[in-house]
């Protein structure tokens, strides 16, 4: 069995306005789990751990079939806390020789334990030109692996919070964006994103359906998880922010628990986006 810390104590995750739950299950921390299933092969990440069988689940990054990843919730809380929780497992299972990061995020700061790796190669804001030049040389550099030129090290793109880049983005650099999506996990070239589910506009659908892997945490209507899921009867209101998700793949549903970090106690405490609740 892994050991845990109960979520409901003084070091659990709080998220003002989001309802407090009082779970039944203790929750792992990630360096207690990663401890226990070493080890692993080189590109490998830990997502989470399965409710029920406590078995952990873990993604091979050099496997296309998983795709690009994308972590839908209504909260930006528990986007983060993915994110969080399953690059930090990438820089302890992986050297930097095997993986590097890149990351667009509108504040790095959120991400305390990746800006301390040397696995982080770079860091820009959406609102940055910057992250637009980033998306351009990742294109290029999947034009040259699809040359047959080296394709190590695995290269990690993560966008916390894509609607904020995307937005803007013309129509030429949104066609080689897909590009990336649809081509880049056959070329060791991975981007994991994030989004609110409150802010999939239109124009964003097209995007999340070339996501192979989305993990859905706490939506609260129903109606809106079982359409943005394409799942009858999909609940995800009683998932605890940032610890319960449920993981979709082509194959099926996996709910698991999310190992927390070390840093159990940091809170984002940036203002909500106009649109979140």
């Amino acid at each position: 069995m892994i050991s845990g810390y109960p979520v409901t104590d003084r070091n659990s995750p709080q998220v003002a306005g989001i309802k407090t739950y009082n779970p039944p299950y203790l929750v792992p921390r990630l360096e207690e789990v990663i401890e226990q299933i070493r080890p692993l092969p080189s590109y490998t990440m830990l997502v989470g751990v399965c409710e029920g069988d406590e078995s952990p689940l873990i993604v091979e990054l050099e496997n296309s079939s998983c795709g690009p990843i994308i972590s839908i919730s209504d909260n930006r809380y528990s986007n983060q806390q993915f994110l969080r929780s399953a690059l930090e497992s990438v820089c302890r299972l992986n050297t930097k020789s095997e993986i590097n990061i890149h990351l667009i995020a509108p504040n790095a700061g959120v991400y305390p334990e990746l800006i301390s790796h040397p696995h982080l190669i770079q860091k820009y804001t959406p609102y940055d030109m910057a992250s637009w030049v980033l998306v351009e040389e990742f294109v290029k550099l999947g034009r040259e692996r699809q040359a047959g030129l080296k394709a190590k090290p695995l290269q990690i793109l993560v966008i916390d919070e894509m609607d904020l880049l995307v937005q803007d983005f013309e129509q030429d650099l949104l066609k080689q964006f897909l590009w990336l999506l649809e081509i880049g996990p056959e070329l060791n070239m991975c981007v994991i994103a994030t989004i609110s589910s409150k802010r999939i506009l239109k124009e964003i659908k097209p995007l999340l359906n070339s996501f192979r892997t989305k993990i859905f945490g706490r939506i609260e209507s129903p109606n809106e998880s079982s359409q943005i899921a394409g799942r009858p009867f999909l609940d995800l209101s009683g998932h605890v922010p940032g610890v319960e998700y449920t993981i979709r793949t082509a194959e099926e549903d996996v709910k698991i628990i999310l190992p927390q970090t070390d840093n159990t106690t940091y809170l984002h405490t940036e203002n909500k986006l106009p649109s979140e609740d």
